[in-house]
């Protein structure tokens, strides 16, 4: 039985059948024109009026992820918080953070961290910018105070964790793994006409929380009465089966 669905499998992927030192060519088979397919069902793949095979996303690009249930925003209050020298990066083991992401280490799941987002509201930031710092082998026994948000207006629950300014204890010390895109553009007081205030960066899934991991948004510097606020935005992933 295996060894038939490693064939189908084959003739699906590739068009060809291997393990009897022959090849068969299978032709493609596509469909012309839209389909209406119910769960479980088979599906053909479409083409076009010339025979091309039509590839495209059909809605946006995280809404399978979201209607699933899987995507999530953690942010720190909309006031934002007073940036202090326990949120330089790296953080120190039980530090409190900006902002950090605990994936529990029975949680069975990948926190696929796809965008950062910031608001610097006032004062003087300290020259660098914002960062993002790592941990990992964590056991972090502080009670969360920053509720994940599910993106599908279910009430759904996250089986990560947030924090802001608050001491994570359990939590060993950071390492500093990235500058957050755009938020390093000044270092001298906020103006509402200035730059670098407010930023986004895609981060596509580069970033990964596994089980017992921390992400965490850090400052280069505390600066003179820096208030910021700051999002981290991710889907729920299975765990890969890695040999």
């Amino acid at each position: 039985m295996k060894l038939d669905l490693k064939i189908v499998a084959a003739v699906l992927v590739g068009g060809l059948v291997f393990g009897t030192g022959l090849s068969y060519a299978i032709p493609a088979e596509l469909r012309v024109g839209a389909q209406t397919n119910t769960p479980g069902a088979l599906a053909v793949s479409r083409a076009g009026w010339e025979g091309q095979q039509i590839v495209g996303e059909l809605s946006g690009r995280f809404y399978e992820s979201s209607v699933n249930k899987q995507v999530f925003s953690v942010c720190t209050a909309v006031a934002g918080t007073t940036v202090v020298a326990g949120n330089n990066t790296p953080p120190a083991a039980a530090a409190a953070t900006i902002l950090s992401l605990y994936n529990p280490a029975g949680s069975g799941k990948n926190m696929e961290v796809f965008k950062v987002t910031f608001n610097q509201l006032s004062g003087t930031p300290a020259a660098g910018g914002l960062w993002l710092a790592t941990a990992f082998n964590a056991t972090i026994t502080a009670t969360a105070n920053a509720t994940p948000v599910s993106n599908y207006a279910s009430g759904k629950g996250s089986d990560a964790k947030g924090f802001t300014q608050t001491a994570l204890t359990g939590g060993p010390a950071h390492v500093t793994l990235r500058s957050i895109a755009g938020s390093g553009a000044f270092a001298g007081a906020i103006a509402a006409t200035g730059v670098g205030i407010t930023g986004a960066e895609d981060l596509e899934g580069a970033v990964v929380v596994p089980p017992s991991g921390v992400l965490s948004v850090a400052s280069s510097g505390t600066g003179t009465t820096h208030i910021v606020n700051a999002c981290l935005h991710y889907r729920e992933a299975p765990v890969p089966q890695v040999n």
